[in-house]
């Protein structure tokens, strides 16, 4: 049963917030986790104020819950904390509610409350790495603190950090310590699950021993004791009294709680339903799909979409609650079973080699995805198989193509779009540049979660000259 649930409040102009929760949305299956998107008009969850420092006005309901940026940050306003777990009626628990600043400027937070600005096509890359540090308590893997600045060496003993390690592989398994477990398999972002230096704002282990690193673990929730732990799953315990009777309550079938109809509901989605609780019966929820008697697996009051193999186009998912002969009104989810598109458009090539495209020392790539429903559509590439990577223009205008070169451009002491293995993120990473031939992988991904086909394409970089 999935045991946690998000709510992200957010308007319909925040495109690059609804987005990251749409993605996220994607991801947090694994995480036994339900996510609830709630939509309001323009204007009806924030408004863009910038005075003293003051960014914008988040609204969980009707409370307004001030949002301050500095130096990217984005952090919750102090005088307001209490304000969140009270707001307008909903019941705004940590870890439920993502505060949304107005503002174009690519900025986020994490810790007890996990922030982001919605006006910024980045922060939704960002958006899933503050969660990880509010729901998994996860640090960060950046091998700096201060922008262009080289953290330096790390000297201290090993690291609390459940994603961060100086033990080798090897003593890992032997251990059985930190992410043994999952070692040499594929990260649910692509790429392989290993030990790579680096992080906790660390370049480098500094002790003697040369496979001594801090490292990075890609993916998002697997470890047994976060999944258990109170962040994601909550257990409760009840003493039975044999010698008590419970009186009948006369409680009518009906639901308590289920996935919004207004959801964007994606082909391989779970849709959810609670209903009440009699208590001399346990009620029953009867699905449909396009009007077809289905069954679940296990639980019933959850419908795994996936299983079905749904045919492109709209369904209609029903589910009623019966209990002792009486049923109770319909509830009804419009299925979009349609998957999105993307056309690509790179840089006129200099020759050919077979299917490849030969250019020379730079190319960029544009990718328009698009769909035949409402809603925000993605795009997401990788490179050479290495994780797949949301697609937003580039850094300094979302309207503009991604620019690939052999080292990668610098834009505010960080690098994009750098071909080949190792990448590179900062000046100080001597890595080889990234000449040869690459595949380059794109999607599209909808509002409803809906994956389109991925297209291949090789390229060959060349050095000209």
């Amino acid at each position: 049963m999935l045991n946690k649930e998000v709510t992200f409040y957010t308007s319909t102009v925040a495109n690059g917030f609804v987005d990251a929760a749409h993605l996220f949305a994607q991801q947090a299956g694994e995480a036994a986790l339900r996510v609830k998107i709630i939509t309001g008009p323009p204007g009806s969850y924030y408004t863009d104020q910038r005075k003293t420092g003051l960014l914008g006005n988040h609204r969980c309901g009707a409370m307004p819950i001030p949002t301050y940026i500095s130096d990217r940050l984005l952090t919750g306003s102090r005088q307001n904390a209490a304000a969140w777990s009270r707001a307008g009626g909903h019941q705004c628990r940590e870890p439920a509610v993502r505060p949304l600043a107005n503002s174009g400027t690519c900025g986020d937070a994490g810790g007890t409350y996990a922030t982001a600005s919605g006006g910024n096509a980045m922060s939704s890359l960002i958006m899933p790495h503050e969660i990880g540090h509010s729901l998994g308590g996860r640090q960060d893997e950046y091998n700096y603190y201060q922008r262009g600045v080289s953290g330096g060496a790390y000297t201290d003993g090993e690291p609390d950090s459940i994603h961060h390690t100086l033990l080798t592989e090897r003593q890992m398994r032997q251990q059985r310590a930190k992410w043994w477990r999952w070692l040499g398999e594929t990260s649910t972002t692509g790429g392989v699950i290993g030990r790579y230096e680096g992080g906790m704002y660390k370049r480098q282990a500094g002790h003697a021993h040369p496979d001594r690193q801090v490292v990075d673990l890609t993916g998002f929730v697997r470890d047994p004791a976060i999944r258990s732990s109170a962040a994601v799953t909550q257990t409760r315990t009840w003493t039975v009294d044999t010698r008590v009777t419970t009186a009948t309550a006369g409680t009518a079938p009906g639901f308590t709680d289920s996935t919004p109809a207004s959801t964007d509901v994606g082909a391989d989605d779970v849709i959810y339903a609670e209903t009440t609780h009699p208590a001399d019966s346990v009620p029953a929820v009867r699905w449909t799909v396009d009007g077809r008697r289905v069954t679940t697996t296990g639980n019933e009051r959850d419908l795994d979409l996936r299983r079905f193999h749904l045919t492109s186009g709209t369904h209609t998912v029903t589910a009623r609650v019966v209990d002792a002969g009486t049923q109770s009104p319909p509830l009804s989810w419009k299925v979009d079973a349609q998957r999105p598109v993307v056309a690509a458009r790179f840089s006129t090539p200099a020759a050919s080699e077979g299917r490849a495209k030969v250019l020379d020392d730079r190319f960029t790539m544009k990718l328009s995805p698009s769909d035949d429903t409402a809603g925000a559509t993605l795009a997401e590439f990788q490179v050479d198989g290495d994780g797949w990577y949301r697609y937003f223009g580039w850094p300094t205008d979302s309207t503009a193509p991604f620019l690939f070169t052999p080292l990668g451009t610098n834009i505010d002491d960080l690098y994009y779009g750098k071909l080949g293995r190792p990448t590179r993120a900062v000046a100080w990473e001597e890595v080889p540049p990234g000449y040869g031939r690459h595949t380059i992988e794109y999607r599209a991904v909808d509002a409803a979660g809906n994956i389109g086909r991925t297209t291949k394409v090789e390229v060959i970089l060349r050095k000209s000259g």
